[in-house]
């Protein structure tokens, strides 16, 4: 969904698997509560062409259904998807470092592997299948908010998206946030261990030493 609010258009993404308790910010994006994305709506409804209206409210409830939508004020939507794709990344990541046993995740649309596939023992004999990829269906609650706005850590790599300035040090903690985003999706043991291996790479090679350049990779 896209609707003009200014000079740079706003656009709305949804999150596959996604829902918050309350809209939460991190850097450049706000992801929506039900409540809240509704209210947007109803603001931006009285700008919609008329011609166009069943069309855009069609889009908004599906943006809905797939998950929690981003929204994001970009000049293109290859540069909102970007920017919602890096903040999406942060977010996964941080949700892995604080839950070492399965859950369920999110994603942006296309990116959460839910597959299953069906086999045969034929010693048994005997049937059954086995699940593959991750669950989505994943509750951001407000205490996950809390915890996330209180780490400096992610904290500083958040500041980098969006950022057309950021420092070697943001730049290089969001390019991690992105390989492990790349990681934890990655149904490959071989690839998602090279993920995390050039992840390190890249917060860690060729840095200086200070609180934040150790944080994220400890």
């Amino acid at each position: 969904v896209r609707w003009q609010s200014g000079v740079v258009p706003t656009f709305a993404v949804p999150i596959e698997g996604l829902t918050v308790d309350e809209p939460l910010d991190v850097g450049p994006i706000r992801f929506h509560a039900k409540g809240s994305f509704e209210s947007l709506l109803e603001a931006v409804r009285p700008t919609v062409a008329v011609e166009i209206l069943p069309v855009f409210e069609e889009r908004a409830s599906h943006v809905e259904a797939v998950g929690a939508p981003a929204t994001v004020n970009a000049p293109t939507i290859e540069h909102a998807y970007a920017l919602v794709a890096q903040t999406v990344d942060v977010l996964l990541v941080f949700k892995e470092s604080r839950m070492m046993t399965y859950s369920t995740t999110f994603g942006m649309p296309g990116d959460v592997r839910d597959q299953r596939f069906q086999y045969l023992n034929l010693d048994g004999p005997g049937i059954g299948y086995r699940h593959r990829g991750g669950l989505p269906g994943f509750r951001l609650t407000n205490e996950f908010a809390r915890d996330l706005a209180s780490d400096a850590g992610f904290q500083f790599a958040a500041s980098a998206i969006g950022n057309t300035a950021p420092s070697d040090g943001q730049a290089r903690a969001l390019l991690g946030m992105q390989l492990l985003g790349w990681g934890i999706r990655e149904t490959s043991p071989a690839l998602k261990h090279l993920a995390v291996v050039i992840a390190l790479e890249a917060m860690l090679l060729g840095r200086t030493s200070s609180q934040k350049s150790f944080r994220l990779p400890r």
